[in-house]
């Protein structure tokens, strides 16, 4: 349950890189 939730968390903070880098 946790490493699903921290994996959810981790690509979302991916994603919001990815659209400030661009």
């Amino acid at each position: 349950m946790y490493f699903i939730l921290l994996f959810k968390i981790n690509t979302t903070t991916v994603s919001i890189k990815s659209f400030f880098c661009i």
